[in-house]
């Protein structure tokens, strides 16, 4: 059962957010990677329908479509084990030295399934990963830029803050004495540990506002 400790390296991807993003750029788009999963299968079965009724011939196994069910089971695994998709696990066509057909069927069909299959599917679910990924990346640029250059309680932007204060206070002396974050956290948690009953008029305000209205206006924003 040691082998069970080997899930423990999994811990990399809470530890390291950029891997974070890459399983969310795998999750978020769900419904689109289902849907193009679901193509993917149409269009293998349209493949198979074609190998079973008019290919059977380029088979190197007789046996690997003895049924359509069988054939379309084959084509589903045999296509992606080879480079070049379902065509070069087929046998190679034999044409006449002095008769040859450059539109030979089984050239339509290899290279519409690569076309279709291992060339445009491949990459729209690619593109659609790496879309999601440089949006999730582009969020957390977004919001590392927002924790480093805008109160997170009044919303002022760095400059603003540096520009309207009389003491000549930096940003970070704002966040840190004048919004400190962590005193509002406090303050809610006091008000929550606090029986009701005992609540000030002020306190009635905000709990209200905290507890039933989830409303943040209370905050001193543009302040």
């Amino acid at each position: 059962m040691d082998f069970f400790f080997a899930f423990l390296l999994l811990e990399v991807i809470i530890r390291i957010k950029t891997l974070r993003n890459v399983l969310m750029a795998i999750r978020n788009p769900f419904k689109e990677l289902v849907l193009t999963m679901l193509l993917w299968i149409i269009l293998v079965y349209f493949a198979s329908i074609f190998l079973y009724s008019f290919f059977q011939s380029y088979l190197r196994f007789p046996n690997a479509c003895q049924s359509l069910a069988i054939c379309v089971a084959t084509v589903f695994y045999e296509a992606n084990k080879w480079d070049a998709g379902i065509g070069e696990y087929l046998n190679y066509v034999r044409v006449d030295v002095n008769n040859k057909n450059p539109l030979h069927p089984r050239f339509w069909y290899d290279q519409i399934f690569n076309l279709l299959v291992k060339v445009l599917l491949v990459e729209i679910v690619a593109g659609i990963i790496i879309d999601n990924f440089a949006r999730l990346r582009t969020i957390e640029t977004e919001m590392m830029y927002d924790m480093g250059n805008i109160c997170t309680i009044c919303g002022l932007k760095k400059d603003e803050i540096e520009k309207l204060s009389p003491s000549g206070w930096s940003f970070d002396d704002h966040i840190n004495v004048d919004h400190n974050l962590f005193n509002y956290v406090h303050y809610i948690i006091s008000l929550f540990k606090k029986d009701r009953v005992e609540y000030t008029g002020t306190e009635s305000y905000i709990g209200e506002m905290v507890f039933e209205q989830k409303d943040i206006t209370w905050f001193p924003s543009g302040k």
